[in-house]
C-alpha cells in the first residue's frame, strides 16, 4: 500500500498541481509516503514521475487513438476531436512510475514493465510496448474494480506519453448525449454489491463467487485468479478475441455491460450480464464445447477481464483440489447450453424467420439476412389486458404477433384497429427513425410477440448477409426523411395539409413509397390481413386500373385516394403507364392515430375522408360494370350443351320449313288438289269471317270429284250439308253483330227480296268455304 501511495503521490507533477496538493502540503505528502515505504514497505526511495518544461509536444490521429483503445473507437467524430485537444504530452525517465490516478496513459516510445512481473503467470502481460494503454478503468472511473489500476507499471527506457485525465474526458463528453450513454451504466453494473473500503481484488473475489461456475471455489483459489485478471474493453459491436495474449483460448469474466454471445450463422444464444462467465468451456479442454463469438451490445461499451489458459492452469496447479470439481460443473454447465443452443437454432428457423419475413418492413429480403434479423430477436408473452407498449412510451423495436390477437388505442383510448397473426407494429422504430410509439398496443388475448429490436436489423446489415442490404436500407431510411420534411403524401392532396403539421409527419413517417416504374404492378392488400385496411395515394405520373384478366377499368389521375381492400375485392390492380408514377400506401391505423393524437381532429383528415368517398363510389361503379362485361362473354360450363340444343333447333326448323313447302307443292298441283287460302287476312282487314272473308276476292271454287261408287249421287250442297257431313255449329267472335245485336234492335220492314238474297248469299260465302275445307282435310 505504501508503494501505491507513493506512486500516486510521486506521479503528480510539481509544475501542474492544484489544490490541496500545492506548495508545501505535496512535499509533506510525498515525505508522509516516503516514511511509509521506508517503514513498513521497505524498497529504498520513491521513483517520481518529473516532467520538465521542454516535454516535446506529441501528435496523433484519429485512426491512431481509435486503433489503441475501445474508449476512443466509441466516440464520434466530433467527440474525439474534443479528447485529442485535451490530451497532455509527457516524458517519463527510466525507472519512474507510469500510472497516474485517474488518468490513461498512451506509450509512444519506450518500453515498460509491471514491478510485480515475476509473480504474473503469463509474462506477455507485464510488457508495455509503443502503442499500449494503460489507466481505461480509471479514466472511466472504474479504479476499485479493476486490479490492472492497482498494479505499478515502471519504466524500463525513456518514455514518452499522452495522458487523459477523467475530468478533460468528461468535459469532451458534454454535448454528446449519444457517446455519453455508451458508458453511462458502467459503474452501476461494476459495483453490484460493492463492498466499502475493500480493495479491488476483494470486489472481484465475491464477484467471481456469484458466478455458477465458482460459486463452489475456495477464496484462495478466487483470489489467485483474481490477481490475474486484465482489463478488456469493448466498443459497440466488437468482438472478443476468442485467444489470449498467449496464443490459447482466454476465459472472459464479464463485469459490466451486456455481452451478446452468437452461435452458427451470428444467431443470438444469450445475453452474457455483469457476473457470467464466457469461454471456461474451451479453456478447459471440455470436449465438444461450442466455439462461439461473444461480442458487446450494439449502443453500450462492454468491460469485461480477461483470464488467460496460462494463468487458469497455474491457479489449478496451485490448487489441484479444485481441478475436478470445477471440471465437472464447467462440463455440466456447457451441456445445458448446447440444449438451449439446439433448441434456439429450431425455434429461429421454423419460427422466427418465417415471421419476419412476412412484416411489410423485410417482406422480399433474402433468406439468409432474414435469418441473421431473426437470430437477434426474443420473444415475449403477454396475458389478456397487459400493455404491450404505450403511447408516447420510449420504444426501440419492431412487434410481431405470433399469436393471439392485439388491439390499437390512441392515446385517449380510443379504438383503432386490431393486429392478428402476422401483424407489425413499429416499423419506424426498428429503422431508427423515430423512438416513440405513437399507438397503444394491448393483448387483446393471450399473445405470443416476437421483438425485433433496431439492434437486430442493424446487427444482420453490418454482419456478411447484409452487405447486399445496406445501400437499400439506407435509400429507405432518407426516403422516409425526405418525407417528412415535404408532408408527403398528404400534401400532394388539395386537402390543405401542411408540412409543418405534427399529424401530417406523423403519417408520413409511416407511409410507405410504392416503387412503380412503366409496366410494373401494384398488387394491392385485402382488408383481412393481419396489419388491417391499407389506403393508397397516387400523387404522379400516369396508370390505370385493370382486372386480373388485363382488361382496363378506368385511368388514376393525380391527387387519387384508392381503397385497396375495394381493388382486391374486384380482384383489380394498378399497372403503371409511366415511369414517373408517385404512389403512397398507409396502413388505416397509423392514419386514424394521428388524425387523434391532438386535442382536436385536424381540419385536413375531413377533407381526406371526402374525397375518399368520392373517388371509391367511382372506382367500385367502374369495377362493377367491368366485371359484369367481363362475366357476360366468359365461358360457361353449359355452353356446349346450349351451342348444340341450338343447332339442333336450326335444323329442326330447316327440316319443318321443307316438309311445308313440299306439303304446299302436293296440295297445289297434286290430285285432289283444293283452293288455297291464305293462312292471315291482311293487317287493313278484321280477323273474323263476318268482318273479313267476305272482303277477300276469291277464286272461282273447284271441288273434287266426290261421286259416290254405289248410289253414284253428287255431294249436297249448301246447307244441306249439314246433316250429311255433321260439321261443327259456325262459331263467331263474341263481339261480332250477332243475334242479341239483332234482337236489340227495333223491328224493321222486311227487306226486299233482293236485297234479302243478297245477305243470304253474303251468309252463306263463310260456310261454303268452311265446307271445302273439311272437305280437303277429309280427303
Amino acid at each position: 500500500q505504501a508503494r501505491q501511495l507513493c506512486g500516486w503521490v510521486g506521479s503528480l507533477p510539481p509544475l501542474r498541481v492544484g489544490p490541496p496538493f500545492s506548495g508545501g502540503h505535496a512535499a509533506s505528502v510525498r515525505q508522509l509516503a516516503a516514511g511509509m515505504a521506508a517503514s513498513g514497505g521497505g524498497g529504498g526511495p520513491v521513483p517520481q514521475l518529473a516532467l520538465e518544461e521542454n516535454t516535446p509536444t506529441v501528435t496523433i490521429s484519429a485512426d491512431e487513438l481509435r486503433a489503441a483503445s475501445a474508449i476512443f473507437r466509441t466516440l464520434g467524430k466530433q467527440a474525439l476531436a474534443s479528447v485529442i485537444a485535451r490530451l497532455e504530452s509527457r516524458r517519463i525517465e527510466r525507472g519512474q512510475v507510469l500510472r497516474e490516478p485517474g488518468c490513461l496513459l498512451l506509450l509512444r516510445e519506450g518500453c515498460a514493465r509491471r514491478e510485480d512481473s515475476e509473480e504474473v503467470d503469463d509474462h506477455s502481460q507485464a510488457e508495455f510496448r509503443p502503442g499500449c494503454v494503460l489507466g481505461e478503468a480509471a479514466v472511466l472511473g472504474l479504479e476499485e474494480a479493476s486490479v490492472t489500476c492497482s498494479t505499478v507499471v515502471v519504466a524500463e527506457s525513456q518514455c514518452l506519453a499522452l495522458v487523459l485525465r477523467r475530468s478533460a474526458f468528461l468535459e469532451a463528453l458534454e454535448g454528446h448525449q449519444e457517446d455519453s450513454e455508451a458508458f453511462s451504466r458502467l459503474q452501476l453494473e461494476a459495483f453490484p454489491a460493492r463492498i466499502p473500503n475493500a480493495p479491488a481484488h476483494l470486489q472481484l473475489r465475491k464477484s467471481l463467487k456469484s458466478a455458477v461456475v465458482f460459486q463452489n471455489c475456495d477464496y484462495g483459489f478466487l483470489d489467485h485468479l483474481a490477481a490475474q485478471l486484465e482489463d478488456c474493453f469493448l466498443a459497440p459491436g466488437e468482438a472478443l478475441p476468442s485467444f489470449g495474449p498467449d496464443g490459447c483460448a482466454a476465459v472472459y469474466f464479464v463485469a459490466a455491460g451486456p455481452v451478446q454471445v452468437e452461435g452458427e450463422d451470428s444467431a443470438l444464444l444469450r445475453v452474457a450480464k455483469a457476473g457470467d462467465i464466457i469461454g471456461e468451456a474451451l479453456a478447459v479442454g471440455i470436449e465438444g464445447a461450442q466455439d462461439l463469438v461473444a461480442r458487446a451490445g450494439p449502443k453500450r461499451v462492454a468491460y469485461c477481464m480477461r483470464l488467460t489458459t496460462t494463468a487458469l492452469l497455474g491457479a489449478l496447479h496451485i490448487h489441484p483440489e479444485e481441478h475436478l470439481p470445477l471440471e465437472e460443473l464447467i462440463r455440466e454447465q456447457e451441456m445445458k447450453r448446447i440444449e438451449a443452443a439446439k433448441e434456439r437454432y429450431e425455434w429461429i428457423a421454423k419460427m422466427a424467420t418465417p415471421a419476419v419475413g412476412r412484416t411489410p418492413l423485410l417482406a422480399g429480403c433474402p433468406e439468409a439476412f432474414l435469418s441473421a434479423v431473426a437470430g437477434y430477436t426474443t420473444e415475449a408473452t403477454f396475458a389478456p389486458g397487459d400493455v404491450i407498449v404505450g403511447a408516447g412510451a420510449a420504444a426501440q423495436a419492431m412487434f410481431v404477433v405470433l399469436e393471439g390477437s392485439v388491439d390499437l388505442e390512441t392515446r385517449t383510448g380510443a379504438p383503432v384497429g386490431r393486429l392478428g397473426v402476422g401483424g407489425a407494429l413499429g416499423d419506424t422504430e426498428a429503422l431508427g427513425l423515430f423512438n416513440t410509439c405513437v399507438v397503444t398496443a394491448r393483448a387483446a388475448a393471450h399473445c405470443r410477440l416476437l421483438r425485433v429490436t433496431r439492434e437486430a436489423v442493424q446487427q444482420a446489415l453490418l454482419g456478411p448477409h447484409g452487405k447486399d442490404m445496406r445501400a437499400g436500407f439506407k435509400r429507405l431510411v432518407e426516403s422516409r426523411r425526405e418525407q417528412v420534411h415535404s408532408g408527403r403524401p398528404l400534401c400532394g392532396l388539395k386537402i390543405g395539409a401542411s408540412p409543418d403539421d405534427v399529424t401530417v409527419k406523423t403519417v408520413a413517417l409511416q407511409a410507405e413509397r410504392v416503387p412503380l416504374e412503366s409496366g410494373e404492378l401494384w398488387e394491392p392488400v385485402p382488408d383481412d390481413d393481419p396489419c388491417g385496411p391499407r389506403v393508397g395515394v397516387f400523387l404522379a405520373g400516369r396508370a390505370v386500373v385493370e382486372l386480373k384478366s388485363g382488361r382496363e377499368v378506368m385511368p388514376i389521375t393525380a391527387g387519387c385516394i384508392l381503397l385497396e381492400g375495394v381493388l382486391s375485392e374486384f380482384g383489380a390492380r394498378v399497372r403503371a403507364v409511366s415511369s414517373d408514377c408517385e404512389a403512397y400506401r398507409v396502413r388505416l391505423f397509423d392514419l386514424l392515430a394521428a388524425s387523434k393524437y391532438g386535442d382536436k381532429v385536424p381540419d385536413w383528415f375531413y377533407q381526406f375522408r371526402l374525397l375518399e368517398n368520392d373517388t371509391t363510389k367511382h372506382l367500385r361503379s367502374k369495377l362493377v360494370n367491368t366485371r359484369g362485361l367481363v362475366n357476360n362473354k366468359s365461358t360457361h360450363l353449359c355452353d356446349p350443351c346450349i351451342r348444340d340444343w341450338a343447332a339442333r333447333r336450326k335444323e329442326s326448323v330447316r327440316r319443318a320449313e321443307m316438309m311445308r313447302a313440299e306439303k304446299a307443292s302436293v296440295l297445289s298441283t297434286g290430285k285432289g288438289s283444293v283452293p288455297q287460302l291464305p293462312l292471315l287476312p291482311p293487317d287493313k282487314f278484321g280477323t273474323t269471317g263476318f268482318r273479313s272473308w267476305d272482303k277477300v276476292p276469291l277464286p272461282p271454287l273447284v271441288y273434287p270429284s266426290s261421286k259416290s261408287r254405289s248410289s253414284g249421287k253428287v255431294l249436297p250442297k249448301g246447307l244441306a250439308s249439314y246433316p250429311v257431313l255433321r260439321l261443327p255449329k259456325i262459331n263467331s267472335e263474341p263481339n261480332l253483330r250477332g243475334a242479341k245485336e239483332a234482337a236489340r234492335r227495333p223491328s224493321r220492314a222486311p227487306p226486299s227480296g233482293r236485297s234479302l238474297s243478297r245477305e243470304r248469299g253474303a251468309a252463306t260465302a263463310p260456310v261454303t268455304t268452311a265446307i271445302a275445307v273439311d272437305t280437303a282435310v277429309s280427303s
